[in-house]
C-alpha cells in the first residue's frame, strides 16, 4: 500500500478571494502568477498548493451572475468552492442552482438570511445542507464586553441580532456549516476571535470555519485548537504572499486532528 501524506494544516485552510467585476480586488504578491488579478489563476495556485476549499466572495451585484458563473465553471473543478455573491444575498432558489450547476460546492449567504430567509431555507431543502454555507458577521457590543452583534452587508449593517442567534437562525435553516467572522478583526492581524468561534461551535454543533484577523500560521491553529473551528479562513497572510504556502502545507494538524 503507498505511503500517504500525513494531515497538514493545508488541508483545512480556506483562502479567501475577493473579487469586483470579475477580477481580485486586489493583486496578489504569491509568486509564479502570472495575472496577480485573476480570480482563476489564483484559485489554481492555492490547488497547486494542496488547498481543499477556497471562499470566492464575488461583491457584484446578482445581475452580474453571468461573471461569477464563468469564474466558478473554470475554477470549480480546482477545489470545493464556496461562493458567495452580492454580500450573501440570495433572491432565489433558482440562482443558487445557477452558481451549484456551474461548478460551485456551496453557496455562502448571510444577507440573505434577512432579506429573503424564505429562500436559503429552500434552497438548503433543495440541494442538501452540505451546499448552503452561512456566514455570521460579527462586530463587538460593548468594546467586546457585552458579546457581539451580527450585521450584514458586509458587515456595514447592524441587524441588531446577537450573532450566537444569528448562528442558530443559520441552522434552522438548514445551513450545513457556518463561518464565524469577526469583522472587527479584518486586517488587523490579532489573530481570531476564539470565543466567537466557540460560541457558533456550541450553539449550532455544525463545522465553523473561523475567519477575522489570523496573520500567522500560529494563529491558524489556534483556531483550531483553541477556538474549535473545523477549518480556517485566510485572506491578506495569504493574498500578500507574506507567509509562504509551503510553509503551510508543511505544517502538521494539530494533535488529535
Amino acid at each position: 500500500m503507498p505511503a500517504t501524506d500525513p494531515p497538514s494544516l493545508i488541508d483545512v485552510l480556506v483562502p479567501c478571494v475577493d473579487v469586483v467585476d470579475g477580477r481580485s480586488t486586489d493583486a496578489t504578491g504569491i509568486a509564479v502568477v502570472r495575472d496577480p488579478r485573476d480570480p482563476v489563476e489564483l484559485v489554481e495556485r492555492y490547488a497547486d498548493a494542496g488547498v481543499r476549499q477556497v471562499l470566492l466572495d464575488v461583491m457584484d451585484t446578482w445581475d452580474r451572475l453571468d461573471d461569477a458563473v464563468r469564474i466558478t465553471a473554470a475554477a470549480g473543478s480546482l477545489v470545493r468552492l464556496l461562493v458567495s455573491l452580492h454580500h450573501g444575498r440570495l433572491p432565489s432558489v433558482g440562482s443558487c442552482g445557477a452558481l451549484l450547476d456551474a461548478g460551485a460546492g456551496a453557496v455562502a449567504v448571510s444577507t440573505g438570511v434577512i432579506t429573503d430567509p424564505g429562500a436559503v431555507a429552500a434552497a438548503a431543502d433543495r440541494f442538501g445542507a452540505d451546499r448552503v454555507v452561512g456566514t455570521a458577521n460579527a462586530r463587538y457590543r460593548g468594546g467586546g464586553r457585552e458579546g457581539w452583534t451580527a450585521f450584514v452587508d458586509g458587515g456595514t449593517e447592524d441587524t441588531g441580532i446577537d450573532v450566537v442567534a444569528f448562528g442558530r437562525t443559520l441552522a434552522e435553516l438548514g445551513c450545513g456549516a457556518v463561518i464565524a467572522n469577526c469583522a472587527d478583526r479584518e486586517g488587523t492581524g490579532r489573530g481570531f476571535d476564539h470565543a466567537l468561534t466557540r460560541a457558533l461551535v456550541d450553539a449550532t454543533g455544525l463545522p465553523v470555519i473561523a475567519s477575522g484577523g489570523s496573520r500567522t500560521i500560529d494563529d491558524l491553529r489556534a483556531g483550531l485548537t483553541v477556538g474549535g473551528a473545523s477549518f480556517v479562513l485566510a485572506n491578506r497572510m495569504l493574498h500578500s504572499g507574506r507567509v509562504p504556502l509551503r510553509d503551510i502545507r508543511d505544517t502538521p494538524l494539530p494533535g488529535g486532528r
